[in-house]
C-alpha cells in the first residue's frame, strides 16, 4: 500500500496548495501548486500504473480543491428558506456539496488519466508541456458544461457556463489578468498557470539540457520572480481614455434576507430603508445618470402595492426632477405562460419603462429544483416543493445574447444577474452591445456567505477585463462595487449593510480581441488532443486504413 501513498499524497498536497492559494496574499502558490500532482502523474505513468490509479490522482487533487471552493453550500439554511426540517436541510445541503465536488473533480481525474497515458510515450519535455496544457484547458472547458448536466432541471440552460473554481480567478486585479484576459479570456490565463507548473516540473527534473546543472537553480529563481511579478495586484483604476466618456452612477446596496416567512413589520422596515436610500440619490450626486438596485430586493414589488404604473413613473420623475436617469431594478413576475421569471427593469426617469432583461443562467437548487433532487424532496418533504414553487422556482429568460438598452443616446446599458457572471460566453454576448453592464447580485439564500461574495466579485472583475466593459454591481447581503474596463475596483462598499454608493466610471469604447473572437485560444488545444487521439489509434492498430480493410 505504501507504494501507492507516495503518489496519492503529492496529489492531495496539490489540492491543499490550491486551497491555500485561494487567500489573496498566497495566490503565488498557484504557480507551483500543481507540480506535486504533475510529478505524481509523470512518475505513475512511467511505472505503468493502471488507468484507475491515474484517474484517482487528479480526482483526489480536485476533490480537495473543489470541496473547499464550494464550501458556501453549507451556508444554505433550507429550514429558514423553505420551512424544511433542520435534519433534512443538513442532509440535502451535504449531498449537494458532495455531488458538486465530485462532478467538478471528475474532469481533473480525466485530465490525469489521459495525460498519464500520453506520458508513457517517450517525448521531449516541451511536447509533454504542450499536451499537458492542452488537456488541462480542455478539461476545464468541458467541466463548465458538465456541471449544468449534473444539475439538470426545468430551469437549466445548457452551455459552457459554470466556471466556478477556475484557477484564473485566483489572479484577479493582477497584471496577468490585465494583459491576458482581453486577448485570450479565462482559458488563456488557465493555460499560463498550467504551463508554468509543468515547466517548473521539467526544471525540477533537470530535463531542459541546461549546463552546468547549477544553472537550473538560477533559471528557477528567475522564472518564479517573473511569475510573482505578473501576479502582483494592481489597485489603481485606469484614467479616462482619450475620447472616452464618464458615467455618474449610484448603487443602492441592500440587506434584505431571503425568508419564506418574513414578518410584515420587517418587510416594512426594509422597504422604508430602501425608499430612504432612493430619495437620497439626487442630493448625493446631482449628476447621476445610472442607478442600480440588487437582485432579490422587493422595492419595485412594494412600491407597486401603493402606486399604479403611471404613478411609479411620476415617482421617478419626482426624485430625479428635470433630468433623465436610468434605473435598473429587479422584480419577479409571472408571464403570460404562467412562468415565474427574475427580471431587470430599465426605468427612464422621464419616459418610464424602456426595456427589460430576464435572467438567463439560473442557479440549480437556488432558482429551480434539479431532477436529481426533486423526487426525494417531494417524498420526504412535500411542503418544501410547494413552498419552493411559490417563491423561488424560476424559468430562464429567452434571450441568448440580450442587447444593451440605449439611454438618451449617451450610452448603452446591458444587465447580468448574479450567476450570469459565472458564464464568460454569456457576459461576452451582453458586452457586445453594451458600454456598461449593470450587475444585480444577491447572496441572501447563502446568508451573505463571504466565500461566495468574493467569488462573484472575482467573476465580475474577470468579465470586465475580458470585454473592456465596466461593471456596476449592486449587492443584496453582499458587497457592492464598480469595476472599470481593466477589471480593477473603482469603488467598493465597506461592509454588507444597506448603503448608497456614488461615483464616476469611465467608459472605454474599444472592445477587446476576446469580445470579438471568444475562446479562440482553445482551438490549438483541441488540435493537440485530436493529434494525440489519432496517434493512439495508430499505436493500438486502429488506424483508419486497417478499419477499412
Amino acid at each position: 500500500m505504501a507504494k501507492y501513498y507516495r503518489f496519492i499524497i503529492p496529489a492531495i498536497v496539490s489540492g491543499l496548495l490550491l486551497v491555500a492559494a485561494s487567500a489573496a496574499y498566497l495566490r503565488y502558490l498557484a504557480w507551483f501548486a500543481l507540480v506535486p500532482l504533475l510529478w505524481a502523474i509523470y512518475a505513475a505513468s512511467k511505472e505503468n500504473k493502471n488507468k484507475k490509479f491515474l484517474f484517482l490522482l487528479g480526482f483526489a487533487a480536485g476533490a480537495v480543491y473543489f470541496g473547499y471552493t464550494v464550501r458556501w453550500f453549507f451556508s444554505i439554511n433550507l429550514a429558514e428558506l423553505l420551512g424544511m426540517s433542520p435534519l433534512l436541510s443538513f442532509v440535502t445541503v451535504a449531498f449537494v456539496w458532495l455531488y458538486s465536488t465530485l462532478a467538478f473533480s471528475l474532469f481533473w481525474g480525466l485530465f490525469s488519466l489521459f495525460l498519464g497515458l500520453e506520458l508513457r510515450r517517450q517525448r521531449k519535455w516541451y511536447f509533454e508541456l504542450a499536451i499537458a496544457v492542452s488537456f488541462f484547458a480542455i478539461a476545464e472547458f468541458l467541466r463548465t458544461y458538465f456541471f449544468g448536466v449534473a444539475w439538470l432541471g426545468s430551469g437549466s440552460v445548457l452551455g459552457f457556463h459554470w466556471t466556478i473554481g477556475n484557477l484564473a480567478y485566483l489572479f484577479t486585479d493582477s497584471r496577468l489578468i490585465i494583459w491576458l484576459a482581453p486577448i485570450t479570456g479565462i482559458y488563456g490565463i488557465t493555460t499560463v498557470i498550467a504551463a508554468a507548473n509543468y515547466f517548473l516540473l521539467a526544471l525540477y527534473q533537470k530535463r531542459l539540457n541546461i549546463n552546468p546543472p547549477r544553472r537550473y537553480y538560477v533559471a528557477g529563481a528567475v522564472i518564479l520572480a517573473a511569475l510573482c511579478f505578473v501576479a502582483i495586484p494592481k489597485s489603481k483604476p485606469q484614467n479616462q481614455p482619450s475620447g472616452g466618456q464618464s458615467l455618474e452612477y449610484a448603487i443602492v446596496q441592500a440587506n434584505e434576507p431571503s425568508k419564506y416567512d418574513l414578518a410584515p413589520k420587517e418587510q416594512l422596515e426594509i422597504f422604508n430603508s430602501q425608499l430612504e436610500l432612493m430619495n437620497k440619490i439626487n442630493s448625493a450626486d446631482p449628476k447621476v445618470q445610472l442607478v442600480v438596485l440588487p437582485e432579490a430586493v422587493s422595492f419595485i414589488k412594494n412600491i407597486s402595492n401603493f402606486l399604479g404604473a403611471d404613478q411609479i413613473t411620476k415617482y421617478f420623475k419626482k426624485i430625479f426632477p428635470g433630468k433623465e436617469v436610468l434605473t435598473v431594478a429587479p422584480t419577479r413576475f409571472i408571464d403570460e405562460n404562467g412562468k415565474f421569471r427574475s427580471r431587470a427593469l430599465y426605468i427612464d426617469s422621464q419616459k418610464g419603462y424602456i426595456g427589460f432583461y430576464d435572467k438567463r443562467i439560473l442557479s440549480p437548487g437556488g432558482e429551480f429544483i434539479p431532477y436529481i433532487l426533486k423526487l426525494p424532496i417531494k417524498l420526504l418533504s412535500p411542503k418544501t416543493v410547494v413552498s419552493f414553487s411559490r417563491t423561488r422556482d424560476l424559468a430562464p429568460g429567452k434571450q441568448n445574447e440580450p442587447k444593451g438598452v440605449d439611454f438618451a443616446g449617451l450610452f448603452r446599458v446591458g444587465s447580468a444577474i448574479c450567476s450570469d457572471f459565472f458564464s464568460p460566453g454569456f457576459v461576452r454576448g451582453v458586452a457586445k452591445t453594451s458600454d456598461v453592464i449593470a450587475g444585480l447580485s444577491s447572496t441572501g439564500f447563502l446568508n451573505g456567505n463571504s466565500a461566495m461574495v468574493s467569488q462573484i466579485q472575482a467573476n465580475a472583475k474577470l468579465r470586465a477585463a475580458e470585454n473592456n466593459t465596466p461593471i456596476i454591481l449592486a449587492a443584496n447581503t453582499g458587497i457592492s462595487y464598480a469595476v472599470d474596463g481593466q477589471g480593477l475596483t473603482a469603488k467598493t462598499a465597506q461592509n454588507k449593510d444597506s448603503e448608497l454608493l456614488t461615483g464616476t466610471i469611465y467608459i472605454p469604447r474599444k472592445k477587446t480581441w476576446y469580445n470579438r473572437f471568444g475562446d479562440w485560444i482553445l482551438i490549438p488545444f483541441f488540435c493537440v488532443a485530436v493529434f494525440c487521439l489519432i496517434n493512439n489509434f495508430k499505436k493500438h492498430g486502429l488506424s483508419f486504413k486497417k478499419v477499412h480493410k
